[in-house]
């Protein structure tokens, strides 16, 4: 079985390292990609303006995948929208897509048709602030406090606003330094913690797209119960929208490839064989 990996918001293809170890020990093909701006990508977070330059890594990897070969699709937390993205544009490359306490909506980062309730629209505008609606909550708010250089919100984000762009509208997102642990990485060891806080980047903001398709490709979610990003109340929320073929279940923090390797792995091969060729 041939696993790609998708990492989250301010991640990159280093964060499976231990899954990838594990997986290719048992035998399968593992490819860990960055996204545009992502992991060793040297491209500026700031400079991307739009879903399609992020998500070129992906589109371009499925896109040269020989005609005859499938791929077991996993993303992670933001990447949920790169996965669905794919689902729809790639669905003869794709064995089976895993959503990992990922945001798994069936209109990528637009308009919600008439079924989606209300709190996982409101939620998702919050916590992954990657639609147009929100860039123009953020612009209103800007222009209130102006705080151009450092506008926080909350306790879990701050934004960068490039002065390249010349825009009140913030251009990349991270979590604050000091709300990382809480919120990425309760479970995680101290030394992947460490790791991360040294490894993480500034994630791209203007990535809108609506992604419609043939809902074709098996979904597999598995829900991290001790997620304080993600919170298991969300997941609920993303499963009973749009239901998947199977949910499996971690006890993990956001990032199950550092809390819980071992178990993640064994959900992968499970998740992809529970698929019928």
């Amino acid at each position: 079985m041939h696993f790609v990996l998708v990492h989250g918001a301010g991640h990159g293809a280093w964060c499976w390292y231990k899954v990838r170890a594990i997986l290719e020990a048992a035998g399968h093909t593992v490819t860990c990609l960055d996204l545009k701006s992502a992991g060793i990508d040297p491209t500026d977070p700031n400079t991307i303006s739009s879903f399609d330059e992020y998500d070129q890594p992906l589109h371009d990897f499925l896109s040269n995948l020989p005609d005859n070969e499938k791929v077991s699709l996993v993303g992670h937390s933001q990447s949920g929208a790169n996965v669905t993205n794919a689902i729809f544009t790639f669905p003869e490359k794709i064995h089976v897509a895993i959503y990992l306490a990922a945001n798994m909506m069936r209109h990528v980062y637009g308009k919600a048709n008439e079924e989606v309730d209300a709190k996982i629209v409101c939620y998702a505008i919050y916590t992954y602030t990657y639609t147009q609606i929100y860039t123009y909550i953020l612009l209103i708010l800007v222009v209130i406090l102006e705080q151009k250089e450092s506008f926080n919100l909350g306790n879990k984000y701050e934004f960068h606003f490039s002065p390249e762009s010349n825009s009140i509208i913030p251009t990349s997102i991270r979590v604050k330094e000091d709300r990382r642990r809480h919120f990425l990485y309760n479970m995680s060891p101290e030394e992947d913690y460490v790791l991360a806080t040294m490894l993480l980047k500034w994630s791209p903001v203007r990535v809108a797209k609506i992604s419609n398709g043939e809902d074709v490709v098996p979904r597999v979610y598995i829900k991290t119960l001790k997620d304080h990003m993600a919170e298991p109340s969300l997941q609920d929320l993303f499963i009973a929208i749009w239901p998947p073929s199977q949910v499996y279940e971690i006890e993990s923090d956001h990032s199950a490839f550092f809390s819980q390797p071992d178990q993640l792995s064994a959900l992968l091969i499970k998740a992809a064989n529970s698929i019928s060729a």
